[in-house]
């Protein structure tokens, strides 16, 4: 297992590479947030397995370099065309958590044929509205913004669930604001590859609704429910992930 640095779109990108030799690859994206720190150990999994397996900190998270303006989705799937085309990966395997499987399904979308495999693990590939009630006690946490301690504004976000309360970088921000406006239900219906879906029952961020909801509109699709389990599957059951990407690959 290597970490390394490179330059892809003029960003320094760290990356994680196993089994460099192996002539079929599969690439992780994690979510929102979420680094190589967080995958490492769940990764040690594959080390002598016949696979190539890639890992990356996507630009603004872990160790890669924050992109100089606000990136959308679309932003983040050009980079990842970039990146594959970096490591020169064709017809490879794809796994995207949560925000990293949004990114995930917008490339499956854009470029079908690089994939020969889809893995999506509580992809945050819908963005459905927040209740109105939500809506507005986020929006009074704005406005006040300027009155509100620090702590409790934090407070407040992280009770509703939002991980826009922990940013402090103005920029990631406005990255997060872009982001969620990305819904992609539209998009799913017109995926053709092969997708395994993987979901914790128990998953507060993207509920198991999502999951099944995917699975409805990804035709060619596999929904496999962990129970007991969070949002993290690598983190609360790896050696099940672990054995549902093999069974798959």
């Amino acid at each position: 297992m290597e970490i390394k640095n490179t330059v892809i779109d003029n960003l320094s990108i760290r990356y994680l590479e196993i089994n460099n030799n192996a002539s079929r690859h599969l690439l992780f994206l994690p979510g929102w947030g979420g680094s190589l720190e967080t995958w490492q150990e769940f990764l040690t999994k594959f080390i002598g397995a016949p696979i190539d397996v890639l890992a990356l900190d996507l630009p603004g998270f872990g160790q890669s370099a924050k992109p100089a303006a606000a990136w959308d989705l679309e932003n983040y799937t050009k980079f990842l065309k970039n990146a594959v085309d970096y490591f020169k990966l064709d017809h490879f395997y794809l796994f995207g958590h949560s925000f990293g499987g949004q990114v995930a399904v917008n490339f499956a979308y854009h470029y079908p044929d690089r994939l020969i495999g889809l893995f999506l693990s509580g992809a945050a590939a819908l963005r459905p509205k927040a209740p109105a009630l939500k809506r507005l006690i986020i929006l009074a946490a704005k406005f006040f913004k300027n009155i509100l301690p620090p702590p409790i504004k934090t407070m407040i976000y992280r009770a509703l669930g939002s991980d826009y309360g922990k940013l402090d970088d103005p920029i990631m921000k406005r990255i997060f604001q872009n982001v969620i406006k990305h819904d992609l239900r539209h998009l799913l219906k017109y995926l053709r590859v092969k997708t395994i879906i993987i979901w914790g029952r128990q998953d507060n961020f993207t509920p198991l609704w999502q999951g099944q909801l995917i699975h409805g509109l990804i035709g060619n699709s596999q929904l496999v429910v962990l129970e007991n389990i969070g949002h993290s599957p690598q983190l609360q059951s790896p050696d099940e992930l672990y054995q549902i990407i093999s069974n798959n690959l």
